[in-house]
């Protein structure tokens, strides 16, 4: 309570078999987590959204760090938040008979939580 702390998600998508490189310019791809800390898990994925007061970008295609959290309170938190894996393709198209340059955006979101016990620290006084 009161310290800031960090930490990792690993993590692994279908989108790997696309590429594996992160901000490549013929296939642009972008994964991260955005997320805050929160005491209960009542919110539907948009709710969650609206609350979110964090955001993290991976480094690589395994991993998203995490940087300087904190807990105010001592009780079960929970880290919650939305994964977004998001890759453009660039291709070629056949539109109106002529073959015309295009970009397809494929996005795969979903939740990842983390619950956290948060105890009082008792080395202070």
């Amino acid at each position: 309570m009161g310290k800031y702390y960090n930490g990792k998600i690993f993590y692994k998508n279908i989108f790997d078999t696309a590429t594996t490189k992160l901000l490549d310019i013929k296939k642009l791809r972008i994964i991260k987590y955005s997320f805050s800390v929160t005491k209960n898990l009542n919110n539907d994925i948009e709710n969650l959204k609206k609350s979110i007061t964090d955001t993290f970008i991976a480094e690589n295609n395994r991993m998203i760090p995490l940087y300087n959290i904190s807990f105010n309170n001592p009780g079960v938190r929970y880290i919650d938040g939305v994964i977004t894996d998001e890759i453009n393709i660039d291709g070629i198209m056949l539109r109106d008979g002529k073959m015309q340059a295009s970009t397809r955006i494929i996005t795969h979101e979903f939740r990842a939580t983390h619950k956290v016990i948060v105890i009082k620290d008792r080395t202070k006084k």
